[in-house]
Formats: structure tokens, C-alpha cells, sequence
């Protein structure tokens, strides 16, 4: 009982610290909250969701059948060549990013700092990386291509692991 007495007493006094980390962040969510700005404080709930149900009941047909750049088949055209784009363009950068994470073939340091690359990637939701790249971007075609990617990149470099146990389970038989 008595050493752990004493290293209680000699462990660093970091409360001092803690509390200056706990000021900054207080600080830097009091600085965002001022940028945030409600259009309409007193909007019901009731109406924005009647609003809603009634385009999905109701909708255009003027978006629905034209053929410029606003309408609907130009929209969803764009958004399966957002999907493919930006699938082939992650494939082509997890592939370097799977080799380099391997630990059977790059030293354990660089393996581990690419492993957690990846794992950084796949553990944000695909719309925060929107949310990101949009902030970074704007909002568009070019936009989505580098959210697609990214979460490409995260899903397939994983499948690496399967690839190394797999090769794995034939070099037993």
C-alpha cells in the first residue's frame, strides 16, 4: 500500500494541462457556435415535413423530363459517373496503399502507419468525408468523385487482408 502511496505522489500533476485543454475546446466550440445561423427559428417541424411529402407526391414533371443540366436524367447520369469514377480511381490508389500496409512485405512501421491510414478512412462515414470534401471542393461532380475514392480506397485495400489469408491457408495445404 505504502509504494502505491508513493507513486501516486510522484506521478506528474497534469490537471493544470487538462484544464487548459478543456478552456481551448470550450473556447473553439463557443467560436464555431457564433457561425451557425437559424433561417427560421420558428418554422414548425409539422410543415417542413407536409413540405417534403408533398414533393415526393407531387413532383415536377418539368424536372422529371428535361434534358438540360437540372433535370433529372442528366442528374442521375452524372451521379453513376461519380460512382464509377470515383470506384476506379479509389482501385487504383489501394492498391499501392494495400502493399504498403502489408506487414509481410514493408517493414512493421511503415505497415502499421498505412494500416491506420486505412483504418482512419474507414472509420469516418462516407458522409462525413462529403461533408469534408465539400467544405474543401464545394459541392459538385468533383466533389463526390474524391468521396467515392476515399471510400474506395478504405474498402478496397481491406480486401488485402483477405488476399494474405487466403494466400495464407494455401501455403498450409
Amino acid at each position: 500500500m505504502n509504494k502505491i502511496q508513493k507513486a501516486y505522489a510522484s506521478a506528474p500533476k497534469t490537471w493544470i494541462w487538462q484544464l487548459l485543454a478543456a478552456f481551448i475546446v470550450a473556447c473553439l466550440l463557443a467560436w464555431s457556435a457564433s457561425a451557425v445561423r437559424v433561417s427560421n427559428p420558428t418554422g414548425n417541424g409539422l410543415e417542413v415535413a407536409g413540405n417534403i411529402l408533398s414533393g415526393i407526391f407531387h413532383p415536377s414533371a418539368k424536372l422529371l423530363l428535361t434534358l438540360g443540366t437540372d433535370g433529372v436524367p442528366y442528374l442521375l447520369m452524372e451521379t453513376v459517373c461519380i460512382a464509377i469514377l470515383g470506384t476506379v480511381v479509389g482501385g487504383i490508389l489501394a492498391l499501392p496503399i494495400s502493399f504498403l500496409a502489408s506487414p509481410k512485405i514493408m517493414p512493421k512501421p511503415v505497415a502499421f502507419i498505412f494500416n491506420a491510414l486505412i483504418l482512419l478512412i474507414r472509420t469516418l462515414p462516407s458522409i462525413v468525408w462529403a461533408l469534408i470534401w465539400i467544405r474543401v471542393t464545394g459541392p459538385g461532380a468533383f466533389c463526390g468523385v474524391i468521396t467515392q475514392s476515399i471510400c474506395s480506397i478504405g474498402m478496397i485495400s481491406n480486401f488485402r487482408k483477405l488476399l494474405e489469408e487466403g494466400i495464407g491457408r494455401l501455403a498450409l495445404v
